[in-house]
């Protein structure tokens, strides 16, 4: 028990302290997303803007460059890295661009881009570009007219994913903890219930080593019962019953004194089954019917009132139960 509630509260201090820590990288985290959320609003491209990009002969390098960017967010096809004559970076794929932007759905898709996507091997390929000295919001206004916010843009994705992949691992983390807290919170309340089922389960196990040693004097009453009493009534049964008891306590065997050999022998479902196939509803009955189906020798039944004959035809009908009298031409001798 001790054990279970120190590591409870070691699963409590875990969580406490994750929480603090996500708590802190969270309000980082919300500060760069703003910020790309800023980003992204402060877009102000036109799709005359992008016509015009678009109708360049030979756009400047940075568009060029910052486009490639757009491309490896988006996880867009580039071309093969080749060396670009110009510049240290590999040569840009213009014409994947194009095919970016001539996509009706670009600008919109750029306000609702998914952030929580951008992965570790995108954020790599972006940074040779990020680090350039001309790659800035400044530089870009220069030569790229409104396209440059698609720089900030970009920028702004990168630095979100640093604040993003602190948080993520602290998320798994604390859903971990919170997992074991949960599990933790479940054994102890097991625990608890399992303690207080402590008294019950000691008295029945009493009660069952109880009913262990009388056994052998209850099934001995039984074997009695059924080997002897079928030809008495119920007055003189009862009085075998307490003969039996006197000489099992002259010979110190135990037995339950207040033994019911109807619901010993037989359950409840079966009694009923035979009082709807015509056996009488009372105790006399109940113990004929036990002795009739339990005992080793075929009864011999007395029955004036032919309710036992109607019981065991009912009772057995499924059986093809063949029915014979001394009138029975099968039972006749052929030389009478």
């Amino acid at each position: 028990m001790k054990t279970g509630l120190a590591k409870l509260v070691e699963a409590q201090e875990s969580v406490n302290e994750l929480s603090k820590e996500l708590a802190v990288k969270e309000k980082d985290l919300a500060v760069a997303s703003k910020n790309a959320d800023k980003a992204s609003r402060c877009i102000t491209i036109k799709p005359a803007d992008i016509a015009t990009v678009r109708k360049l002969g030979k756009p400047p390098h940075l568009i060029m460059r910052i486009m490639d960017c757009t491309l490896l967010l988006f996880q867009r096809k580039i071309n093969p890295v080749v060396q670009d004559p110009e510049r240290p970076c590999a040569a840009p794929s213009w014409s994947e661009a194009l095919k970016l932007m001539n996509n009706s759905g670009f600008l919109q898709s750029l306000l609702t881009f998914p952030k929580d996507t951008i992965n570790e091997e995108t954020v790599e390929l972006l940074t040779p570009y990020l680090e350039m000295e001309d790659y800035t919001l400044d530089s870009a206004k220069k030569v790229c007219g409104n396209v440059a916010g698609l720089c900030a843009w970009t920028r702004a994705m990168a630095f979100f994913y640093t604040i993003n992949k602190e948080v993520l691992p602290l998320k798994d983390l604390l859903d971990d903890a919170e997992a074991c807290r949960r599990k933790m919170n479940n054994a102890e309340a097991l625990i608890h219930g399992l303690s207080g089922e402590k008294v019950r389960w000691t008295a029945a196990s009493k009660l069952f080593e109880d009913q262990i040693r009388r056994l052998v004097g209850d099934v001995l009453l039984a074997t009695g019962f059924l080997s002897y009493s079928g030809p008495f009534n119920q007055v003189f049964r009862d009085e075998l019953m307490v003969c039996w008891k006197k000489e099992m306590v002259m010979c110190k065997i135990p037995y339950t004194e207040d033994l019911n050999l109807v619901t010993m022998l037989v359950d409840n479902a079966t009694i009923g089954d035979w009082n709807l196939q015509g056996l009488p509803n009372d105790e006399l009955s109940s113990q004929n019917g036990i002795i009739t189906t339990k005992a080793a020798r075929f009864p011999l039944m007395i029955d004036p009132q032919n309710q036992g004959k109607t019981w065991i035809k009912n009772m057995q009908k499924d059986n093809e139960l063949q029915v014979r009298s001394l009138l029975s031409v099968s039972l006749q001798s052929p030389f009478g």
